[in-house]
């Protein structure tokens, strides 16, 4: 199939240190927390472009500010680690970067899920009806979605 496609897979190091841009599209987990460390990011190539789409806290704040002040690299994000991220958040200082809060990614059908989402959520609590359950993020002091899960 890679040839198929022409495409090549490789380890963890070998991409890292062979990609021109990395696209992180992975779940946080104990495994990936931090993944893209000081040590990862200092392994790069050169002008090297990571986006994160991801979870904030697979790359480490500091050691991504650092890289991209000193130009190792370059850094686009849609994820912040704490989100929303505090005003004295290092990559709040980062120049030429791109940052979203988590929506770079939504399409015009899941705003308009959302929209609906939404209006009747308010609509059944303004009516004193149940929220449906698919809505339910945390009822009664506990997590009620699995999607909100933290993986540990």
């Amino acid at each position: 199939m890679e040839k198929e496609i022409g495409i090549n897979y490789v380890d963890f190091d070998t991409l890292i240190q062979t990609s021109d841009v990395i696209i992180v599209q992975t779940p946080l987990t104990k495994d990936t927390k931090n993944k893209f460390d000081k040590n990862v990011i200092s392994q790069m190539k050169d002008d090297a472009v990571l986006v994160n789409c991801a979870r904030g806290g697979i790359v480490e704040k500091e050691a991504l500010a650092e890289a991209v002040k000193d130009g190792k690299i370059r850094y686009g994000g849609d994820v912040w680690y704490p989100q929303p991220a505090p005003k004295d958040h290092p990559w709040r200082a980062i120049e030429q970067t791109g940052l979203t809060v988590h929506y770079s990614g939504m399409t015009v059908e899941a705003q308009e899920r959302i929209q609906t989402g939404v209006q009747e959520i308010l609509t059944s609590y303004m009516n004193n009806n149940p929220i449906n359950d698919s809505y339910l993020i945390v009822d009664n002091h506990k997590i009620a979605n699995q999607s909100y899960q933290t993986q540990s």
